[in-house]
């Protein structure tokens, strides 16, 4: 082989390790930001869905609240309507 052969195929190989690694930082760089996108919608999820959970907490307390006051009005009208008849 000649010594411009030789070069060439160095020139050739520097060139193409050159361009993996460019497209490897590429790649990384590409990796990296969708990775801190996905972080970012994951603390808005995660804020959403605790906001979602205290909405619920409220909701079921108010509902235990209703049950309790639907009984007591029961109570109370059996106790009225016992009142009248005796």
């Amino acid at each position: 082989m000649s010594a411009s052969v030789i070069i060439a195929l160095v020139g050739l190989v520097l060139t193409v390790g050159t361009t993996v690694f460019a497209i490897g930082k590429i790649i990384g760089a590409f990796t990296a930001k969708i990775a801190a996108e996905l972080e970012a919608l994951k603390q808005i999820v995660v804020f959403r869905l605790e906001n979602l959970e205290k909405k619920q907490d409220k909701y079921n307390h108010l509902q235990e609240r209703v049950i309790g006051l639907e009984r007591d009005n029961k109570t109370l009208f059996n106790l009225i309507k016992g009142a009248n008849n005796g």
